[in-house]
């Protein structure tokens, strides 16, 4: 669950740019690990809180671009994919990191997902 971070404003990044590093970090990964074995997930969307902490309006726009970019890079490579999106959400602190309730509601859907991957 990589991208959260690239979403500062800081780094200006585009979801499509943010896409494009990560696929970098998934071929290298494809050098020793089977695409079926690989689950990549999308991050939680951004909320308003996570602006005191170098987010702005653009980094939560972009945070949920993100899950539709992974989807597509997941079925380009043939991984399996999540968006935590869709079973967490950021904390109202800082609104960017999960709460303990999301923690559990993530793991749940991760285990089931690893579990139908079938490794």
């Amino acid at each position: 669950m990589l991208g959260t971070n690239d979403c500062k404003s800081a780094f200006n990044a585009s979801s499509k740019e943010i896409t494009a590093g990560l696929e970098l970090c998934l071929k290298k990964l494809l050098d020793v690990v089977a695409p079926e074995n690989i689950l990549l997930i999308s991050p939680l969307y951004l909320e308003t809180a996570a602006f005191d902490f170098g987010f702005n309006d653009r980094s939560i726009a972009v945070s949920r671009e993100l899950k539709q970019d992974y989807k597509e890079l997941a079925d380009k490579y043939n991984t399996a994919f999540l968006a935590a999106s869709d079973h967490a959400k950021a904390s109202s602190l800082d609104g960017q990191h999960l709460t303990e309730e999301g923690h559990r509601a993530l793991c749940e859907a991760v285990l089931k997902s690893i579990v139908s991957m079938n490794i």
